[in-house]
């Protein structure tokens, strides 16, 4: 079985009806040409096709096939750093997304899938357009209604599926031979016969073969019998096809979507419109916030909810620990449609706006605590429906300091996991829009700063800090003042004077204790701890310091649960074990932090871990994976940024270790370690280091892949995954698996599990 490429193509949730020859068309556009449309109308299946052509491609595109879902994203100006976001593909994110998109793609066989286009055309094609000419390993495949119209690209319209003739009457084997019906029985649970065979014939007919339609006609079969619900349908259909004035297939669809409606009680009605201001999906508790109202009691949701669910107006998704649901874009702008109609889509937008409002004034207050890890993966889940309240509160009148509240609050996520550069552009629209001299004010000030920070954006972080010491002085705001010298203690460490950060971090650390802002002060002492390392003079016992503030800051911070400084602290303290030339004591701390970074994707914090982590290994003669690992941190900093190498110790460091591991390595074995990290996502960078730091603990028990291929297992992948994870073949995946059973004398994969979790306990 061939290796499978990277890549975040979407898991299909239901069976795919075959398109033979779709396929096999859009496959052979896509090996001679560079960009190719797939065109339809709403429903025909454009996402599913372009999915299942894009997973069947992998093979021709190694360094992988990436989807980008478009539906949800509103605002043009977005589209840029949404793909880089995607792709991984910001290299300085102080840099523009489309310059760092260029360089990323530069060298790389790469397929882009742009999904649902048609309300972005221009954006897009100015965006395909910029990048082709300056990636020529690119190849672009994008969905919508209409061409992108640029130059180079073609089309490939795709038909609704193939129907049953009229006129003749079809055996049961050649009925079943149509697309069409296949659909249709597959979602209805339905097998033909001769008493069916006609009613479900004409219905194929009559929804005119496209796929959303058939799926919406399908939910009903359960109830309703194909000859009932080809009665019923036929007495509302010609109705509404005569009130609609759009071309055939779209009036079809429309059609089939208004009969839907009809067919859903009042308060699935409601239900429907009121949650179409939800963009990218949502969660039981925000259709309950958002949608109770007059007609619509909190108790009735649920309800109405399973109801839609049942009737594929909305599709459920398990999640982690709860349910998401989701429309189709065709199914949730017309519920939009509905209330623009009705008059009353601001009132909707903004009871949405005001639950995402406490959703991010909640994650503020509980970053600092035990669940750090199902924060971020919440605000992932929530980014398309954050992005539409900010975007709202911004176009609303007198909104502008609401946008600010809620860009604030959200300032670990942009800060923290890894969406530093569209935190800095949200901060930046809601600053222009709110200048009142104002502590919300002061307070984004120094959360533009820490984002800057972590960016590598040091003019941006000056500016702010000034800006906001300044104001906070004029407010009388000791709660701001402290971070705001903190952050200026952060850029002038920057600039390369650490005796001056040392003293103004000490002061920040003073001024945080007494506001009582316990956890402020222990990320100021690991900050503090960092420059110490910085600049390591032993006559300063700058190390000896260093350990100290590391060990202070876990103390105050480990009572309340909190992770991601801890994880700092031991990151550093490895750091100060290594340049103590204790590379063995550094190892077991680097390992806790990064198994503790892992859990939110701290990308800035992982990238450092896994430097001094390649230092380390360098000192005690590991150059290969020191080689690798140099790739890896590469690949994990690519959409944050990599500050600290803009500190001149750190870019030393680096240098002088990455001089001595080429001259250990020839320069082909380098370069080979060094590529392989390259292409590690984050989870695969963790993965090698994890089962790097246990192998010198197992050396004549398991091999270093063997020892990749348990963690994964520990983690509950498949073999399959395994393979798409490390990028080897699925037999290779299950061979490794049968050795590793052998060589440790295990039966199973929960053993397997069991004693990986053994090697890593501290």
């Amino acid at each position: 079985m061939a290796s499978a490429a990277p890549g975040n193509l979407p898991v299909e949730m239901s069976s795919f009806i075959d398109r033979a020859t779709e396929t096999a068309r859009a496959r052979r556009l896509l090996l001679d040409h560079r960009l190719v449309t797939l065109t339809g109308p709403g429903g025909v299946g454009k996402s599913r096709l372009a999915a299942r052509v894009a997973g069947q491609s992998r093979r021709a595109f190694p360094d992988g096939v990436w989807h980008v879902e478009l539906a949800a994203l509103d605002d043009p100006g977005l589209l840029a750093q949404t793909v880089a976001d995607r792709l991984g593909a910001t290299e300085r994110s102080s840099r523009p997304p489309m310059a760092a998109m260029r360089e990323f793609l530069r060298e790389r066989r790469v397929l882009l899938v742009l999904d649902n286009c048609e309300h972005l055309v221009a954006a897009c094609a100015e965006l395909v357009g910029a990048l082709l000419p300056h990636a020529p390993g690119l190849t672009v495949l994008t969905t919508g209604r209409q061409a992108l119209g640029i130059g180079g690209e073609h089309l490939l319209p795709v038909p609704p599926l193939d129907v049953p003739p009229t006129g003749r009457r079809l055996t049961l084997e050649e009925l079943r031979g149509f697309s069409s019906v296949r659909l249709l029985l597959a979602r209805g649970g339905l097998s033909v016969d001769g008493r069916n065979r006609e009613p479900i014939a004409q219905l194929c007919r009559r929804l005119e073969g496209i796929p959303l339609a058939i799926e919406l006609a399908a939910a009903q079969l359960p109830g309703s019998g194909p000859e009932d619900l080809l009665a019923e349908f036929e007495q509302r259909f010609d109705l509404l096809l005569c009130a609609s004035t759009s071309v055939p297939r779209q009036q079809t669809m429309r059609a089939t979507v208004e009969w839907s409606f009809g067919l859903c009680s009042p308060a699935e009605r409601i239900l429907w419109e009121r949650l179409s201001v939800c963009v990218g999906g949502f969660d039981l508790a925000a259709a309950e916030e958002i949608a109770t109202g007059e007609d619509l009691t909190r108790g009735q949701v649920l309800d109405a909810l399973t109801g839609l669910v049942d009737k594929s107006v909305v599709s459920r998704v398990e999640g982690e620990g709860t349910a998401r649901y989701r429309m189709l874009e065709t199914i949730r702008q017309y519920g939009r449609d509905r209330l623009i109609g009705q008059g009353r889509l601001l009132r909707w937008r903004r009871r949405h706006r005001d639950h995402y409002l406490r959703l991010a004034i909640a994650f503020d207050r509980g970053w600092h605590g035990p669940e750090q890890a199902r924060w971020s993966r919440r605000c992932d889940a929530e980014l398309g429906n954050l992005r539409a309240a900010l975007e709202f509160s911004l176009a609303e009148p007198g909104g502008a300091q609401v946008a600010l509240r809620l860009v604030t609050a959200l300032n670990w996520y942009w800060a923290v996991c890894g969406a530093t550069e569209e935190g800095q552009l949200w901060l930046t629209r809601a600053l222009g829009a709110a200048p009142e001299p104002t502590e919300l004010r002061a307070t984004a000030l120094w959360v533009t700063a820490q984002v800057a920070a972590v960016r590598g954006d040091l003019a941006t972080m000056h500016a702010a800090v000034l800006e906001c010491e300044e104001l906070a002085r004029e407010l009388g705001s000791a709660r701001v003042l402290a971070y705001a010298v903190q952050y200026r203690a952060t850029w002038v460490m920057y600039a390369g004077d650490t005796s001056a950060g040392v003293t103004l971090y000490q002061e920040a650390i003073e001024r945080q204790l007494d506001v009582g802002d316990q956890l402020g002060a222990s990320l100021a002492m690991v900050q503090q701890a960092l420059c110490h390392c910085l600049r390591a003079d032993p006559a300063q016992q700058d190390l000896v310091h260093a350990v100290a503030r590391c060990e202070e800051a876990i103390a105050i911070a480990e009572p309340t649960g909190e992770v991601w400084i801890r994880t700092w602290a031991q990151t550093l303290t490895g750091l100060a074990h290594w340049l103590d030339g204790q590379p063995a004591a550094a190892l077991p701390l680097l390992l806790e932090s990064i198994r503790g970074k892992r859990s939110f994707a701290d990308r800035a914090g992982l990238g450092l871990t896994l430097e001094v982590l390649s230092w380390a290994f360098a000192a005690q003669g590991r150059h290969t994976a020191a080689a690798c690992l140099t790739g890896a941190v590469e690949s994990v900093l690519t959409p944050v940024g990599t500050s600290f190498f803009s500190a001149d110790a750190i870019a030393r460091h680096r240098a002088e270790t990455t001089a001595r591991i080429r001259q250990a390595l020839s320069a082909g074995a380098f370069e080979a370690a060094r590529r392989r990290g390259l292409r590690f996502d984050l989870d695969q960078a963790v993965t090698y280091a994890e089962a790097e730091l246990v192998a010198p603990a197992v050396p004549s028990t398991l091999t270093r892949r063997q020892l990749e291929v348990a963690h994964l297992v520990a983690r509950g992948l498949s073999n399959k995954e395994i393979a798409r994870e490390l990028t080897i073949a699925q037999r290779t995946a299950e061979a490794h698996l049968e050795h590793i059973l052998a060589r440790l004398g295990l039966r199973s994969r929960a053993q397997v599990a069991a004693w990986v979790a053994e090697q890593l306990r501290p």
